[in-house]
């Protein structure tokens, strides 16, 4: 493999648990909104049709197709806000993750983040995490509203495009059913699927599973 890239949300920084109760607590503030009805929703909900998507696609799944423009990009802030608060003191790697950002680093492989996340989760994560050691901002492909949501495979494509690697010679690591999907679609080489505790039915059987990323070490011949 010349080219690695990761998911970051659910793959690098395991906080799934953290997303799950930022959405659960926003549609529990917009519980009694009569203008913004929210679906009610269950944590398998979630697993199932909003990780590894946009926040466009998330907040018309939870509050309705019809919201306008303007109420999913203040929703998605919303969500974000409490998001950010939760976690702010729990950020860290996956277990193994700066193991392998060094073998790969010494090994000369290109490797960078391709994830949904906003900009501004970006900037947290570079203020809470030790990012800048292991990737250059420009190695970091996020939601900036011109690429189609996962499971389509536009992001994967252009982290693949901005770091230099083609299909036949990119590994993908992804933890949700929809990012799974989309890096299947992209055509990489090598998708490994990484298990924090709720991988996805849609894994099993399909691709490699790794619950730490020293796991990942033989599979990229490391």
């Amino acid at each position: 493999m010349k080219t690695v890239i990761f998911d970051f949300n659910g793959t690098l920084f395991w906080d799934s648990p953290y997303h799950n109760e930022a959405f659960l607590e926003q549609v529990r503030l917009h519980s009694g909104d009569v203008a913004l009805k929210a679906r009610q929703i269950t944590v398998q909900d979630i697993r199932e049709h909003i990780m590894g998507r946009t926040n466009d696609q998330i907040m018309r799944y939870i509050f309705g197709e019809n919201i306008t423009d303007a109420q999913v990009d203040a929703l998605a802030r919303e969500k974000e806000a409490l998001y950010r608060e939760i976690c702010a003191d729990k950020t860290c790697f996956a277990p193994g993750a700066e193991e392998l950002f060094a073998a790969l680093k010494n090994a000369g492989i290109t490797y960078g983040i391709a994830t949904s996340a906003p900009a501004e989760n970006i900037d947290f994560y570079y203020a809470h995490m030790d990012m800048e050691k292991w990737f250059p901002r420009r190695n970091v492909v996020f939601a900036d509203g011109t690429l189609r949501g996962k499971p389509a495979p536009d992001i994967f494509v252009k982290a693949m495009d901005i770091l230099g690697g083609t299909p036949e010679d990119t590994a993908i690591f992804e933890d949700s059913a929809a990012g799974l999907m989309a890096a299947e679609a992209s055509g990489a080489a090598l998708v490994v699927a990484v298990d924090a505790g709720d991988l996805p039915p849609y894994a099993e059987g399909r691709f490699p599973i790794i619950t730490d990323f020293r796991q990942a070490l033989p599979l990229l011949g490391l």
